[in-house]
């Protein structure tokens, strides 16, 4: 093995001509080595970034050394199966990929904050509680709670927590089942109780949206957030989110005066009550409404109202109207690769920067 650096980002340069789009020497190679381990290909998949792209955790190679080098690989070394030896990191608009994924993970990876000239990337799926509190700090939106107020004796009606399920396997061990596993079951529960199911889609009427958790942990905090965020970027109603364990933590947030506020019931049965004023009305932004339980009336406010120099990327080039088309269309013909990544980069490209960032 004599092969340097320079020559392994040489030879994946000639081995993705069409894919990769930049010079050679741009290319950034990282060790896929962490805690004295080799990575695997599922273990690459999990592999987080840090504000600046890079791979967390992982040392960078230097261009100069060869790969027999005993901080790399050694001059004994085998390639095992099923591990991965490198990560590379090609910089940004320098990648032209035949499929990068589902059309709606597309969607959902907002280019939601851009610092000077440099474009951050917060994929919803993946921010937990570091990518979270980054994105609040760039959007400088502060979280606060408010109070609430029980029901009084005799008011509202009494709804059980919901019973996560497990199920027993042949040597008697328990498996809890995941929230993914039981979606139908307690989705169905919720429009049951609704007396009604929604018939019109998401982008269209959404006020509310519900983040549903077996245990709810910081992490989930900020992603039930940043979904908040990214809806009301899409709809040009006010919206709320909920996030909850569906037992006895239920966490209302919503926009308000230069902050985003944060309400917790306990009860099963007050939640649900909630939830039933709130898409009983259709209001616009900045008007006082009153829900159960809450001791002050609630004014949503959108984040073009927090922060004006977003409201040209809320408005520009109709692109909640791009969305709403794409969603029609992909109801009546499928998934559309194309259309989704285009749809994709117009929110991209008409997020202006935050001036006032540093």
């Amino acid at each position: 093995m004599s092969d340097s650096v320079d020559d392994v980002k040489d030879a994946i340069k000639v081995k993705k001509p069409d894919t990769i789009k930049c010079e050679a020497d741009k290319l950034q190679v990282y060790l896929a080595k962490k805690d004295g381990a080799r990575l695997t290909e599922a273990g690459a998949e999990s592999v987080v970034l840090d504000e600046h792209g890079h791979p967390r955790g992982f040392e960078k190679m230097m261009p100069s050394l060869w790969l027999k080098n005993a901080k790399y690989f050694g001059e004994s070394f085998q390639p095992g199966e099923g591990q991965v030896h490198v990560l590379v990191v090609v910089p940004e608009g320098a990648v032209v990929s035949a499929n990068e994924g589902s059309p709606d993970t597309m969607i959902k990876e907002i280019h939601a904050v851009t610092v000077g000239k440099k474009r951050k990337r917060y994929v919803l799926s993946r921010v937990g509680s570091t990518q979270g509190r980054q994105l609040l700090n760039d959007l400088d939106v502060q979280v606060e709670l408010v109070r609430t107020v029980p029901f009084a004796a005799g008011e509202g009606s009494s709804v059980d927590p919901y019973k996560w399920e497990s199920v027993i396997i042949e040597c008697g061990k328990e498996i809890v089942l995941t929230e993914e596993q039981q979606r139908e079951r307690y989705r169905d529960g919720v429009l049951a109780w609704r007396e009604e199911a929604p018939t019109e889609r998401c982008c269209s009427t959404s006020q509310l949206l519900i983040e549903v958790k077996r245990e709810v942990k910081r992490g989930s905090v900020y992603q039930a957030l940043s979904q908040l965020i990214a809806l009301d970027l899409l709809v040009k109603d006010p919206v709320m989110a909920l996030l909850t364990d569906l037992t006895d933590n239920w966490q209302f947030f919503w926009v308000s005066e230069g902050t985003i506020l944060k309400a917790i019931i306990k009860k099963p049965g007050e939640a649900f009550q909630v939830i039933r004023t709130l898409l009983a009305q259709s209001l616009p932004a900045g008007t006082e409404i009153k829900l159960p339980c809450f001791q002050d009336p609630v004014k949503r406010l959108k984040l073009r109202n927090v922060l004006p120099s977003i409201a040209e990327a809320s408005d520009s080039g109709g692109i909640r109207e791009s969305i709403e088309r794409y969603y029609d269309i992909a109801s009546m013909l499928g998934p559309d690769i194309e259309m989704a990544r285009s749809v994709a980069r117009q929110v991209t490209q008409s997020i202006p920067a935050f001036s006032y960032v540093s």
